[in-house]
């Protein structure tokens, strides 16, 4: 027997419904015929064999079959036969029921073997189904006649129609299990429509829906919390009422759905079971919590870590006033309700203006920087002003001011532009080495610098290096004439799809530098290295961009500094942004208003989150472990990186995936405003379902229904809502409609499927679009031959139409005047 490899991988149950494959003494065999097969093992080895009461034949038409055991099998078609016996001996289709083997023993198999048949009385062997019920006389052919299905009417012997009238149950469920869409009465079996139609406890249990009856004071009523009976009087037995609802204990005894607002809960924990509530319970009843409602030994730190309040002198909290002027012990003076600074002048408190600190108090930069970052010192206006170039007295601090803008020293501190450059500044160089966007002015009288154009055409020679977007010009020495420069420039977005960069002169491609250093160009330099890494254009030369770099004024806290590097946090002594330290400790944050929150700890270490005390201030290790957070505030992921979840109807904290049967978590937010951006806070899977009602999964598609959901994709493609057609559609790159340079559509979508548009006249910009699939697609002859395609193909226009151009092709490009095309 041979024994294939493909055969022999098979084990017995799947060798034998293989077509070219047997079962043969323990093993899968290539199958040759069924008479090799063991008589008694015919069907084990092979579907496709039976046997004949001698030896393993294959199935076949009934008529085939030569002797009566083989007869007893199944046809081809799966269908049974009949043996005729005496002189004919021979075997037939079976066509009426009583011509079905007497092995048949109970009703299905009569009915599977013909449609219409039944057993018969004798339990074996197969009859014609009755006309009525009534004629069968055993509860093993009670199922159906020709005209109902039938029923076994156990209490009194007898075959009945299966009709509502006929099923004396006094159970639901007993109704349920022979007719579901029936309940009962208390005697017999009724249809099942609305819970106000059930006529008493029995039946009072589903309606027709599936929603949940409760017997209530003598009726029928939908099961709500007000349906509680009122033996239940606290919160968890309210809770446990039914899980599917969220009940709290009611004035009036029983249960009551929960309240919107704190005022309406009636008992001490029911008025704290919701944390995003806010509530407190106060003189036997419960209230929004308010500054009055902390303790007396609070003092003014902690009275800011209770809400929106302030000290008071005895101790103990109160609101903020509106107006700095209202705050009047020194001692509390900050801030004042809408979080503007105050300040402490006169012997009274003040909204912090920088024209009202004047000298002799306010008499250098750094005093008035104490004040506030925004302020600096000035004579003129005899105290301090607003921290601009052009306010700056101290040539020391004339870098840059409180709006980031870059300043320079040109008979005081003035804004650092094209304008302010040094007069004797005579060159493109020398003008592009002090702001990337300047060039050399073209008034032969006053040199200095000017801001580049935005096209090639109003330049002189001395300016004719490239535009403010980056588009290379080129001077014609003949004509004297300027003219952009197409056949040589190579934009950035086609040497990135070949592993390669514009070269220093962006003339071409070179191999991408593995060093900022080597970056010659800003445009090269907001490019980052190959592997990532960031790098930062210092204003003259291209560098590795470290934590420092980042600029104070917008850079405050270890969120905006994560942003600039993941490895940097906020440097709380000198200001700005300085690299986290190795084994950096949780506990080591300042405890100060900053640490309130699981971003801002997980900013300054990964392994951190908000310390779960009563009044968040500070930073803890986290938990192994979901379950062991004890705060929302806290549940976001743990030690390993698992996501958590904050279950709100137990009000714990879950492994995500955990206790849902395989369903998504998402429907466990129930509270809060139920936003795209709440739902995604819950689980980044997230996205809001019914608006108001939900969170569901990201859809793998912008198919949402709501404006609200029409955010991202589960893939995190960025997604549009169209107000006018009022579906949501995915971003395109034709979206963006000012882009300047290939970096910024390289950057509007992943996988660089955007390019710098291109006008049919060859210039590019302003916005982006798609990049062509093929050549053939791009129809503008002048177009194609700047086409890069995405599958990184040149194009050329000849024939009449834009094709690829292969390497045995390079005779149909006949407009070259270089080896560049």
């Amino acid at each position: 027997m041979s024994n294939s490899n493909q055969c022999k991988r098979y084990a017995q149950e799947d060798c034998r419904e293989q077509e070219k494959c047997g079962f043969y003494f323990g093993q899968c065999i290539d199958f040759v015929d069924c008479m090799v097969f063991d008589k008694e093992n015919c069907q084990e080895s092979s579907y496709k064999c039976v046997s004949d009461g001698s030896k393993c034949v294959q199935i076949q038409e009934c008529s085939d079959y030569k002797t009566e055991n083989g007869c007893a099998n199944k046809n081809k078609y799966n269908k049974y036969c009949f043996w005729i016996g005496g002189m004919e001996k021979k075997c037939l289709d079976a066509t009426t029921c009583e011509g079905l083997p007497n092995y048949l023993t109970n009703h299905q198999m009569c009915k599977s073997g013909l449609d219409g048949c039944t057993i018969s009385e004798d339990g074996y062997g197969c009859i014609k189904q009755m006309e009525l019920c009534s004629q069968y006389l055993n509860d093993y052919q009670c199922f159906e006649s020709n005209k109902n299905n039938c029923f076994w009417d156990s209490k009194n012997e007898k075959c009945v129609e299966k009709v509502y009238q006929n099923l004396l149950f006094t159970q639901d469920y007993q109704c349920r299990e022979i007719l579901k869409d029936c309940t009962t009465n208390g005697v017999h079996c009724v249809k099942r429509k609305q819970c106000i139609d059930a006529q008493n406890a029995y039946g009072c249990v589903t309606d027709a829906e599936g929603k949940k009856c409760e017997y209530h004071q003598n009726q029928c009523k939908i099961k709500s919390c007000s349906t509680a009976p009122d033996s239940l009087k606290n919160y968890q037995q309210c809770q446990d009422y039914d899980n599917l609802l969220d009940c709290v204990t009611s004035e009036n005894k029983g249960c009551k759905i929960r309240p919107e607002t704190c005022y309406g809960y009636a008992q001490e924990i029911d008025c704290y079971s919701i944390e995003q509530q806010d509530c407190v319970w106060y003189n036997n009843k419960c209230e929004q919590r308010q500054c009055y409602h902390a303790p007396f030994f609070f003092m003014n730190a902690d009275c800011h870590q209770y809400g929106n309040c302030i000290g008071k002198l005895n101790g103990g909290c109160q609101m903020i006033p509106k107006q700095c002027e209202e705050i009047l012990e020194k001692q509390f003076c900050e801030i004042n309700y809408n979080k503007e600074k105050c300040i402490w002048l006169g012997g009274k408190y003040e909204l912090l203006q920088c024209k009202k600190l004047k000298l002799p108090t306010y008499k250098s930069h750094q005093i008035c920087q104490k004040a506030s970052q925004y302020f600096t010192f000035n004579l003129n206006t005899l105290g301090c002003t607003d921290f601009l170039c052009e306010n700056i007295l101290e040539i020391e601090y004339c870098i840059i001011d409180s709006n980031g803008t870059f300043c320079t020293l040109n008979q005081g501190c003035v804004e650092k532009n094209c304008n302010t450059a040094p007069p004797y500044y005579d060159s493109n160089s020398k003008c592009e080495e002090w702001m990337p966007n300047c060039t050399v002015n073209n008034q032969k009288i006053l040199i200095g610098c000017i801001n580049k154009k935005n096209s090639c055409e109003p330049a002189n020679q001395d300016q004719c290096y490239s535009t403010i977007s980056g588009l290379q010009c080129k001077w014609d020495g003949y004509s004297q004439k300027f003219y952009i420069q197409q056949m040589k420039i190579v934009n950035n977005l086609k040497c990135l799809v070949v592993l390669a960069q514009l070269d220093f002169q962006e003339l071409g491609c070179q191999n991408w530098p593995t060093d900022c250093t080597q970056m010659i160009t800003q445009n090269q330099c907001q490019l980052n290295l190959q592997d990532g890494t960031k790098c930062f254009w210092t204003g003259t030369r291209c560098k590795l961009q470290q934590c420092s770099d980042a600029p104070k004024v917008n850079h405050t806290n270890n969120i905006e500094c994560n942003t600039w590097l993941n490895i940097c946090i906020f440097d709380h002594y000198y200001g700005g942004c300085k690299d986290r330290p190795n084994n950096l400790a949780c506990s080591s944050s300042p405890n100060n208003i900053m640490y309130n929150n699981h971003q801002e700890c997980i900013a300054w270490n990964p392994k951190c989150t908000v310390i779960s005390s009563l009044f968040a201030e500070g930073c803890e290790l986290k938990k192994s472990n979901c379950h062991e957070f004890i705060r929302e505030r806290n549940c976001k992921t743990n030690i390993n990186g698992q996501f958590c979840y904050w279950d709100d109807k137990l009000q714990k904290c879950m492994n995500e995936g955990e206790d849902n049967n395989g369903l998504t978590d998402c429907d466990k937010r129930l509270y809060g405003d139920l936003s795209h951006q709440d739902c995604e806070g819950f689980l980044p899977k997230c996205t809001v379902s019914n608006i108001g009602k939900s969170c569901s999964d990201l859809s793998s598609y912008c198919d949402y229904k709501y404006q609200q959901q029409c955010i991202i994709n589960r893939y995190y493609f960025p997604c549009k809502w169209d107000d006018q057609n009022q579906i949501c559609k995915y971003v395109v790159c034709t979206d963006n409609t000012t882009a300047q340079t290939e970096v910024e559509c390289l950057r509007f979508k992943i996988w660089s499927i955007c390019q710098l548009k291109i006008n049919s006249n060859g210039t590019y910009g302003p916005g982006c679009e798609d990049r062509p699939t093929y050549c053939l697609f791009v129809t503008n002859p002048i177009i194609c031959k700047l086409t890069l395609t995405y599958l990184q193909k040149r194009c050329y226009y000849f024939n009449s139409s834009c094709d690829e151009v292969l390497s045995n092709q390079c005779e149909v490009i006949t407009d070259s005047q270089s080896n560049e095309l």
